[in-house]
């Protein structure tokens, strides 16, 4: 299959994110500032393939996503006109807040969008794949620079747990136990397992014991479970197909 641009930004963008993540942490308590990096430079790479595939694709792409940025600012004004009218003091701040709120979930439907249009064909999933693997190498990496250089942040205020160099426990213990769902297939693959089996057992204690949270324990133990129960019905499955073959 040859290779498409967009396919490998989006691969690049996926391994680049953890990296994004620490930079912002590290920028952020460096200089004691809620101004995070990441917010301006992780938008760039989708921005432009978004960009690439609106001039390389046909028509009906195009008036697709103008009809659905359109729906989309239409929501968003109507959403911030109710929220305006409406708001009484409300804890989670003003309409300033409520915009930005909108424009994240605005960013992940845009990467939701590329992804699933982007990745269809099987060649460019396995690429996807080992880009989410790579990115999970990365994250486990700094967590363990971290904890072995004792700069690791803590998971909760108390001081329990470790994070690494990252802002949520629980969005980084996400994360994680979302990956393992797609490394798990390198355990049987002779050309990556002795990358996936390690990585899987530093991530299950990490999980279980360092992170500190229910996410990272029950998420780890639910990801095992669906696993060994998957390869119990597929093995099951063949040995059925195996003795109707000899009958």
């Amino acid at each position: 299959m040859k290779k498409k641009i967009e396919e490998n930004i989006l691969c690049i963008f996926i391994i680049l994110c953890p990296i994004l993540d620490i930079v912002s942490f590290l920028f952020r308590n460096a200089f004691h500032t809620n101004i995070s990096p990441s917010t301006f430079l992780r938008p760039i790479l989708p921005s432009f393939v978004m960009l690439y595939l609106f001039f390389k694709e046909d028509k009906k792409f195009k008036i697709a996503t103008l009809g659905i940025g359109l729906l989309y600012l239409l929501y968003a004004i109507l959403h911030l006109g109710v929220f305006k009218t409406i708001i009484t003091g409300s804890s989670y701040g003003g309409i300033v807040h409520e915009a930005q709120y909108l424009i994240n979930y605005s960013y992940m439907i845009l990467n939701l969008f590329l992804y699933l249009f982007v990745f269809k064909e099987k060649e460019a999933i396995e690429k996807l794949s080992r880009s989410i693997l790579v990115a999970n190498v990365i994250y486990m990496v700094s967590i363990i620079i971290a904890i072995v250089t004792k700069t690791s942040s803590s998971t909760y205020i108390e001081g329990m747990g470790y994070k690494g160099w990252f802002e949520s426990g629980n969005s980084l213990g996400s994360i994680l136990i979302l990956s393992l769902f797609i490394i798990f297939r390198y355990v049987k693959e002779k050309k990556y397992q002795k990358i996936a089996i390690p990585l899987i057992l530093v991530e299950g204690i990490f999980l279980s014991l360092l992170l500190g949270t229910r996410v990272g324990l029950f998420g780890f133990i639910l990801v095992v479970a669906i696993y060994l129960l998957v390869e119990v019905v597929m093995t099951l499955k063949q040995k059925g197909k195996i003795s109707k073959k000899e009958k």
